[in-house]
């Protein structure tokens, strides 16, 4: 584990971030983030500006006459940059080796402040995206999901809804989004290295960025507010071309968990699906039912959420549910083994340690907390203590809260009857009961 340091910066702009010191580092990582993604558009007609306008970054800019040229100098010495969109975030990053901290920076920054929005960028850059989500638009598990988030009513598409929709964003959109979501406020930034001497330097690089000045708003933008509607059906989208069922099984609860629950479901879900020995993955595998089973967790301001999905055959679905079913309400009713518990808290801070190799993974473990709600969790070296005092009581307590509300749904993608779609949507509804 890497032996690091952090310190809150707050700058005159008005935004802040951490730099975070690692003495022993051989690179620097920049994260730049702006809640600026696809929920801040001006409507859903132009769902698709922001992630046009992510693509668009770190492109020609006040420097460089065109993309190639900035990214062949931003990248001449082994550097790495790139960006996302999100729901609710853009993040830009970077890493470069330790002896081009400063002019990479100089450049990463220059390039997020201070782009051009070329017209012949804008046209290349719409085929680009197309094709990203014509072929993101490939993965049937993928689709599957987000036909069933539609269904629940979050605030999300399909590929297949977006590619036939981007036609309606004109470059003067991504301008204006850029003004819009672009200012000091709305940005956080974390940067992490060794700091030894570079502080003033990279402070002084961050308040200089001639970001807009946005004139209605002078704070960060709030995350929106998505409510959750159960399904009172199984979802199914027909695919003759799959010979099995991609399924995928959704639970809410109408707020946000609180950090102690996400630790205690984290272990929950080691024990019940991580690994090959797991109580229900391990089981299901043994007997030949399934070949992988995802789950995981998330939470907003709003809603918090645990998923389960796989792909399955049509007649092993049945005695599959049933150790799924079987193994969730042992949980319910309490039937948890201290030494399942203690072995999902060794494997978690094993596994902890096994990540917490690279700047950038330090940089990862702290950014996803911050940039949500600007709290500075120490992670790195607290993790193992805050793992260990979760309780059973605990455990259990977050599992019955994640089905108390009956936010729920069930959905299938490919070939599987309608029967055996609605057997299993009852086999599973009694977990909610």
């Amino acid at each position: 584990m890497l032996k690091h340091t952090i310190e809150e910066i707050s700058l005159k702009s008005g935004s802040k971030g951490l730099f975070i010191d690692v003495p022993t580092a051989s690179v620097m990582a920049f994260r730049i983030n702006f809640r600026a993604g696809d929920e801040y558009t001006q409507s859903d007609e132009k769902w698709e500006t922001a992630h046009i306008m992510e693509h668009l970054s770190l492109g020609a800019n006040k420097r460089y006459a065109n993309s190639r040229t900035f990214q062949a100098e931003l990248e001449k010495n082994g550097a790495y940059s790139n960006a996302s969109t999100g729901s609710t975030d853009m993040i830009y990053e970077a890493e470069c080796a330790d002896f081009e901290w400063d002019r990479v920076a100089d450049l990463f920054l220059h390039g997020i402040s201070q782009p051009l929005f070329l017209e012949t960028e804008f046209v290349a850059e719409c085929g680009n995206v197309y094709e990203e989500l014509i072929g993101r638009g490939n993965s049937l598990s993928g689709r599957l999901y987000l036909e069933m988030a539609k269904s629940f009513g979050l605030k999300l598409k399909t590929m297949q809804d977006r590619s036939e929709s981007m036609h309606n964003v004109t470059l003067e959109d991504i301008k204006e989004h850029y003004k819009r979501t672009h200012f000091p406020a709305n940005m956080r930034f974390i940067v992490a290295g060794n700091m030894k001497g570079r502080k003033t330097r990279l402070k002084a690089l961050l308040e200089a960025m001639p970001l807009p000045k946005n004139p209605t708003d002078s704070q960060r933008f709030a995350i929106p507010n998505d409510s959750v509607k159960p399904l009172d059906k199984p979802i199914f989208v027909d695919n003759a071309t799959v010979p099995n069922a991609y399924f995928y099984v959704d639970t809410f609860i109408g707020r946000e968990l609180k950090n102690e629950e996400m630790y205690a479901l984290g272990l929950l879900e080691t024990i019940l699906t991580e690994t090959l020995y797991s109580k229900i993955f391990g089981e299901a595998r043994e007997k030949g039912l399934i070949y992988y089973l995802s789950s995981g967790y998330y939470r907003t301001l709003s809603h918090s959420s645990w998923s389960f999905g796989s792909q399955v055959s049509e007649k092993q679905l049945a005695p599959f549910l049933d150790i799924f079913v079987r193994e969730l309400k042992s949980v319910l009713d309490g039937k948890l083994e201290l030494a399942d518990i203690d072995a999902a808290k060794m494997y978690q801070i094993g596994g902890h340690q096994r990540s917490a190799q690279t700047v950038g993974a330090v940089v990862n473990g702290y950014s996803g907390l911050y940039f949500y709600n600007d709290a500075i969790d120490d992670y790195y070296t607290k993790f193992p203590l805050k793992v260990q005092k979760i309780s059973k009581e605990q455990i259990v307590d977050v599992a019955k809260t994640m089905f108390e509300e009956k936010l729920w749904g069930l959905g299938f993608l490919g070939t599987i009857s309608e029967q055996s779609r609605q057997q299993a949507y009852d086999k599973i509804s009694q977990l909610w009961s």
